[in-house]
């Protein structure tokens, strides 16, 4: 009903005022009677959070991933007037301006996004050190920083005074889902000591999230939303156990190691199967650097409260600086011994995920399950091995890629030289040829090989491959009509699709696979 409401009941082809909630390189997306949308337009005089009044047309495309209703093309677009919310982004700009003055850019984007949630000033470097160390929940606020916020607010405000200032806060921050959780389990903790009612952990996140699900349905597909509700699961049901397990460290020790296993076991597999990377830095990275955040929080905050007496807030942001001073010395230190995040395919992650059932199952005194991960084992040995060679073209940015998959053995082939092959890594090959400078020969076995070569008109050098599997020849190309004088009783032609290049500065998506091909015995079958 509440997804039928959102998506359905209102009528936005006469849409005149909206609210900016997020502007992107060719779109931004608006908020209009509750509802999301994409706005196509000229928009770069607006900002996020400022209210505008438009006209044009708007085409109904619904993306249940995003929840947005469709796409409204502007014609024309005057700002609107000014409100609360309007006030509280312009606050946030004010705020980083602020810091501006006293700490660099990067350090005032780490306080920007660790205390209000607002990652844009990030830099893709400091966004990929947070993905490494596993503590990428920290850049977006969440429930850890609710909970710090609230722990401080209590000390001096009581329960009624916390309870509005960390709804003025969730509000400030952007309303993540996570925040919004942390805040309703709050709020659902301390209303039940004041009715003299019992408090029940699951029962108060059930209800957080369909209170959030009510409100915005589309948040049921949400990664952010999900990930949130399976780390707190996790806590609830596994933190105590795992802290009885590991009483014989130090209790400060044994709290932050139990606190961050317990939200790894649903977490870390659903965010394998839908981010498609996973990091083991984790432990480390909660463990040592997690204390130096809280700091950063609350100093952080701190400085908002004082943002307008200039010499306090001197001196906040000199203590600020000495703060990430330490957290870029830790940093520079983990980011040197953790390992780098791991892509995962969706077969890896269920593998993870039936371990984990498993030793739970046996745990439980199913002792049939133990013999479980011999079968995960056999599941992935299979699924990574390739009984008949395969061979995919992708796209690789304004690049040409082939990658032929033989055993165990996954080699890529560049037709350009690729600068940076950090990215290549997402395709988990064994062997690399960063750039096709002559014809190559790669031998699969007895009845197998490949020889790969770009043709001397071709501007754009794609891969050619010529296939020898058993006694037959393929040849698989991209430019057919450069072979029309070749013998066909001798050659089989297979045409791949013209590449389409990507046109914008963004690194290549390494699941835009155009075309994949299996060689069985004498013949070559097209899989998609």
């Amino acid at each position: 009903m509440a997804n039928f409401i959102y998506y359905k009941a209102v009528n936005l082809n006469n849409i005149e005022s909206v609210r900016i909630v997020k502007i992107n390189e060719f779109s931004s997306i608006a908020k209009v009677y509750g509802r999301k949308v994409l706005i196509n337009g000229n928009l770069k005089d607006t900002q996020e959070g400022n209210n505008i009044f438009i006209k044009g047309k708007f085409e109904p495309k619904i993306d249940y991933l995003k929840g947005t209703l469709g796409i409204f093309y502007a014609d024309e677009v005057k700002e609107g007037k000014n409100d609360f919310l309007s006030s509280l982004y312009d606050l946030k700009r004010k705020t980083f301006n602020k810091f501006n003055q006293h700490l660099t850019k990067e350090k005032s984007a780490l306080v920007m996004s660790l205390c209000f949630g607002d990652t844009s000033y990030l830099n893709e470097d400091q966004k990929n050190n947070f993905k490494q160390l596993g503590v990428i929940h920290a850049i977006s606020v969440s429930g850890f920083h609710m909970a710090v916020i609230y722990k401080i607010l209590e000390r001096f405000l009581g329960i009624e005074g916390s309870i509005v200032v960390s709804l003025l806060y969730v509000i400030f921050t952007g309303t993540q889902p996570a925040t919004v959780r942390a805040f309703l389990m709050i709020f659902i903790l301390k209303l039940s000591k004041k009715v003299y009612k019992n408090y029940d952990n699951l029962s108060a996140l059930s209800l957080s999230a369909i209170l959030i699900i009510i409100i915005e349905p589309f948040y049921a597909v949400d990664i952010g939303f999900v990930l949130s509700y399976l780390s707190t699961l996790g806590i609830i049901l596994y933190y105590n156990k795992i802290r009885r397990f590991l009483h014989k460290l130090p209790n400060t020790i044994n709290e932050s190691l139990s606190l961050t296993l317990s939200a790894q076991v649903f977490s870390m597999p659903y965010a394998g199967m839908t981010i498609g990377n996973l990091s083991f830095g984790f432990l480390a990275g909660n463990l040592i650097l997690l204390p130096i955040y809280t700091a950063l929080v609350i100093t952080g905050n701190a400085a908002l409260i004082v943002l307008n007496f200039e010499f306090i807030f001197s001196l906040i942001c000199k203590l600020i600086n000495i703060i990430t001073i330490t957290l870029d010395g830790a940093d520079y230190i983990l980011l040197k011994i953790t390992p780098k995040v791991s892509e995962v395919s969706y077969i890896d992650c269920i593998a993870l995920l039936c371990l984990v059932i498993s030793f739970i199952l046996v745990k439980r005194g199913f002792n049939k399950f133990k013999y479980m991960p011999l079968f995960v084992l056999g599941m992935i040995l299979i699924q990574s091995y390739n009984f008949f060679p395969k061979i995919e073209y992708v796209d690789l940015k304004f690049n040409d890629g082939v990658i032929i998959s033989y055993k165990y053995e996954k080699i890529l082939i560049c037709s350009k030289e690729i600068k940076n092959t950090n990215d290549l890594k997402k395709l988990k090959y064994t062997r690399l040829i960063p750039e096709l400078k002559e014809n190559i020969i790669i031998n699969l076995g007895r009845n197998y090989s490949v020889k790969a070569f770009s043709l001397k008109n071709d501007k754009n050098k794609s891969i050619n491959l010529e296939v020898s599997a058993h006694d037959s020849n393929i040849i698989l190309t991209r430019n057919s009509e450069e072979f029309m004088d070749i013998d066909l009783k001798k050659y089989d032609i297979i045409r791949v699709p013209k590449k389409t290049y990507f046109t914008s500065n963004k690194s290549f998506n390494s699941n835009s696979e155009l075309k994949e091909y299996r060689i069985i015995f004498d013949k070559i079958y097209t899989l998609n």
